[in-house]
């Protein structure tokens, strides 16, 4: 088997950086305008969505949300994380559906 080494990362890539639970919780959230709705599609607890909605922003240092009266809506920031933060998550999917040939 032909080993090659792994790329480093980038320079000046942050040293934390949100989970894959967070980033799905961010992006569930968004869709369904409420922890509620997030929490019922992930099979999480209503406190468990809101929690790693405030670690995610803690991470990034930014408010992904704003409270109106319908629910949760993304506020700018929001909307530029989301972007890149569906096609993190499209493109780990589209890796794990790639390793299918190598099970046995």
């Amino acid at each position: 088997m032909n080993h090659r080494p792994i790329a480093s990362l980038p320079a000046g890539l942050p040293r934390h950086l949100p989970s894959t639970t967070g980033l799905r919780v961010i992006e569930a959230i968004a869709r369904h305008g409420s922890c509620s709705g997030a929490a019922e599609e992930l099979n999480l607890t209503q406190s468990a969505v809101s929690k790693q909605l405030k670690t995610v922003e803690g991470i990034i240092g930014v408010s992904l949300f704003s409270r109106n009266r319908r629910g949760l809506e993304p506020t700018e920031a929001g909307r530029a994380f989301l972007g890149p933060a569906r096609a993190v998550l499209e493109g780990l999917s589209a890796a794990v559906a790639g390793l299918a040939a190598f099970r046995p």
